[in-house]
């Protein structure tokens, strides 16, 4: 575990670039696609793959970044929950942290219409234990939100249907 000082009190910041992860993927996922949410765990780096609706295409120049809301309601319930800070902290948060995590290795973000995150890891940073009971406890939050978010969006979309025949979308 690495720690790291902010305002005084020791954080893990491993816990915080992974909460940071896990947020940007529930807040930024593109629901209507079944593209399945991947975390993948190798030897030197991690690697997430998540739906997306790009605001752009390629690899984002931390230094000339702009965030843009992809689903503004989730967005808003974790800032009112205290998941995330603000509008883009999550890809900045990751960015600050990342350099003393990966020994000064920067991460990359990738945007298209699978957003992928890399963040590059020491090939110690990780016991079998450890891996295993992250990885657990990750899976089943990500599994639990998202099924509960596509559970309640299908039950609202079927009463629409079944109270109002003929309903169409709008383009």
């Amino acid at each position: 575990m690495k720690f790291f000082r902010i305002e005084g009190q020791g954080i893990n910041l491993g816990d915080k670039i992974f909460h940071e992860i896990v947020c940007n993927i529930l807040v930024h996922r593109e629901f209507t696609n079944a593209f399945p949410a991947k975390l993948i765990i190798e030897e030197d780096k991690v690697t997430t793959e998540n739906s997306n609706i790009p605001h752009g295409s390629g690899l984002i120049d931390l230094t000339n970044f702009s965030p843009f809301p992809k689903n503004p309601n989730i967005a808003k319930f974790f800032k009112q929950i205290g998941w995330v800070e603000e509008l883009g902290s999550g890809i900045r948060n990751i960015a600050k942290y990342c350099s003393f995590y990966s020994g000064g290795r920067n991460p990359e973000f990738i945007e298209g219409d699978i957003f992928k995150t890399i963040i590059p890891i020491e090939a110690s940073t990780f016991t079998p234990t450890t891996l295993l009971k992250n990885t657990v406890k990750l899976n089943i939050t990500v599994f639990n939100f998202v099924n509960d978010g596509v559970k309640k969006e299908l039950v609202k979309v079927t009463k629409l249907i079944i109270t109002q025949p003929g309903l169409r979308t709008v383009d």
